[in-house]
This record gives structure tokens, sequence and C-alpha cells, in this order.
């Protein structure tokens, strides 16, 4: 189970700095959440205002700053009352560098909050406030989920970086916490494989139209796609259409390394926005199966031969293991609902097409999901 340990954002647009906090004061009220700075003879305080004077924002959601009123009163400082280190930048420009953001206005606009790694509640949102949230940036090396109620409750989502957007979907002004970690799925930029752009959608060696499969999971910006791509044996590269197209901007060229694999774009008539990205080398390629909603499909979305396997309709783990045990098993494609038919074979079956032209490249993206059947592509990984 998880429990919070609330932590305090750090607020952008304020002047000060302050370290050696300490728990005195008055607390903040808890209607308005204003409090006063209180005064203690415990030393100077460490400021950046080059005239050693203070500030203090009353309205800075239960913040004040803790600099030294000047030269007088150098015994002096102003702490912060919730026992936590008071941070506040002077500045935009002093942004930390790993850092998720926040919008309470549109457009990214309004004010913004920093949250570094850490749980933030309902009344540590800062500036941002309750049920205020609108837009979002999410470094590549973090992830945030979101949390409709206080305490984690309600609904959740996680967004990984890189992510951005002016408008969350679905968390328009809907926020009351957030936590901020680190992105299990970062990679650094030496391991990733590198892409060379062209204009237009990709094509083979033959100036031909190769197919595309619909990745709505990297539409948050193209380094997402491509880190996307990269998870994947059998991705040579991507196409992104940042007006967005057929439901993404991200689409990836599962198509392989073989004749069908995407080389550049197309000549000819510009199709849209599309860039074509392809992929140079293989880099982090991890996932053993990539798994694709509908059933499975060659490079150009044609559906392909499979073979019921009774050995393989235990589970999913079983009916791959089947796959990854014969050479020219390209694929699994997996259907559920035929729990009472395991022993008919009718749950597990198995693309055994080989590796060339009717090899299993995705899931089926033109019109609807055929019963509950889900594709899962071997990689070499």
């Amino acid at each position: 189970m998880f429990v919070p340990i609330v932590q305090t954002p750090k607020v952008i647009k304020h002047q000060a700095y302050c370290k050696n906090y300490q728990n005195i004061g008055n607390y903040p009220s808890a209607d308005t959440g204003l409090f006063e700075c209180a005064a203690a003879v415990a030393g100077a305080s460490e400021c950046e205002n080059s005239d050693n004077t203070f500030s203090w924002d009353p309205m800075n959601n239960g913040w004040c700053s803790c600099c030294t009123a000047g030269a007088a009163d150098a015994a002096k400082k102003f702490v912060d009352t919730r026992d936590y280190e008071c941070k506040i930048y002077k500045q935009d420009e002093d942004r930390v560098e790993n850092a998720a953001r926040a919008w309470n206005g549109q457009g990214f606009s309004g004010d913004s909050v920093e949250f570094e790694e850490g749980w933030f509640d309902i009344g540590r949102l800062g500036l941002i406030g309750n049920d205020k949230l609108s837009g979002l940036m999410v470094p590549e090396q973090l992830k945030v989920t979101l949390y409709q109620h206080s305490k984690a409750q309600g609904k959740a989502e996680t967004f990984y970086g890189p992510y951005e957007h002016v408008a969350v979907p679905n968390w328009q002004r809907a926020v009351s916490g957030l936590r901020v970690e680190k992105n299990e799925k970062y990679v650094e930029p030496k391991k990733r494989s590198s892409y060379v752009q062209y204009s237009n959608y990709c094509v083979d060696k033959d100036n031909n139209d190769i197919h595309q499969t619909r990745w709505v999971e990297g539409a948050a910006s193209l380094q997402k796609c491509q880190n996307d791509c990269d998870t994947k044996a059998q991705c040579g590269g991507i196409e992104w259409y940042e007006s967005g197209w057929n439901g993404s901007k991200c689409h990836l060229m599962l198509t392989g390394w073989g004749a069908q694999k995407s080389v550049a774009g197309k000549v000819g008539a510009m199709w849209q926005d599309a860039q074509c990205y392809i992929r140079q080398e293989l880099k982090n390629t991890c996932e053993a199966y990539t798994k694709f909603k509908n059933y499975c499909v060659n490079s150009k979305g044609q559906d392909i031969g499979q073979k019921k396997w009774k050995a393989g309709s235990v589970d999913l783990e079983t009916c791959q293991l089947e796959c990854t045990r014969h050479s020219e098993c390209s694929a699994v494609e997996w259907y559920e609902s035929k729990r009472g038919n395991a022993a008919s074979g009718k749950r597990c079956l198995l693309i055994l097409n080989g590796w060339g032209k009717n090899a299993a490249a995705g899931g089926q993206t033109a019109g609807k999901q055929y019963k509950d059947a889900m594709c899962y592509v071997q990689n070499d990984c």
C-alpha cells in the first residue's frame, strides 16, 4: 500500500533563499492558509539578496522567505513555519533542472510551480492550488502520477517524461495531489539509437509506402516516440505528425530490418505534415514480446496464417514460451476469453510463417478489434 510522505514544492517567481530552518512562529490558519513569518535569534541566514534584505509574500500559500532584514538585524532570521527547508527562487530562470513543472492557467499561463521528486498532497501544491492544475511538463528522467483526491485516493494516471501538454486531457481542474518519481524507462542518450530525418511518410527501398502502427503511447513528444521505437527490435523508424493523423502524432514502423524496412521519406507529393525518422542502429531493445491490440498482421497490414497451439493454452506466458521454442514463430495471438477452451488450443495461436514478408509486424489497426484478440510480436532481445 502506498503511504505518501508529504513534501513541499519549490515555488517560482519569488525572492530569497534560506537554510538552517526551524519550526517556530505562527502556523497557517485552517481557513485561509496564511501566516506571518516569525523572527528568532539563531544567527544570520544565508541569503542571495545582495542587500541582505528579506522578502515576504503572505499570499504565497503559506510560504515566506527567510533572509535577514538588514545589517542591524543580522541576528534575526525569518523561517518557514512548516518544518521544511525554505527554498524560494528569485526568478523563473532559477528553475530546478530535474523537476516537473505545472501551471494553473491555460496555455502554460498563470502561476507555475516546480516539483522535484516526492509526494505533494492537497495543501502542498503551492500556487497551483487544489483542483486548478491545467498544464504539465515532465522531463524525461521523471514520471508524474496525478491523483483525483487527497491521500492518493480516487482515479490516478501516470505520465512518463518526456511529456508536455498545455491542458492535460481528463485532468483539467481535477488534481488534488501528485507524486514525482524517477522514470524507470529512462535511457541515457548515449544508449539510444540515432535517427535521420526525412520529409514525408516513410517508404522502403523501392519508394513504396509501408505499414505503420499507430502508437498513442508515444504521442506526448517526438523524443518519447523515438524512445518507444528503441524498445522494439522490429522498429526501423517512426512517422511523426505534429498536427496529428489517424488518432496519434506517433506511428511506429514495425516492419523489421529486411526488405520492408523504412529507409527514407516518400519522393513525391507531401502527405500532410508527415516526417519520417529512420532508425540507424539497434540500441536499447529490451522487450521479449511487444503487445498489440487486435489480431496479428504483416508489414502491409494484412492478416496472416496462425495455428492453434494446445500446449500453449494454459496461460499467456506458456504460449509465448512455445513460440520462443520455434525459430519460425514471429508472434502469438492470444484470446483470454477462450479460457474454457484451453484444452482445444483456442486461446493460444502461433504465427509460424518465418521472418520474411509474412512475419508478424503488429496488430491490425483498421476497424474494430476482433473479439478480444491480442497480438504479441517476438523481439530479438
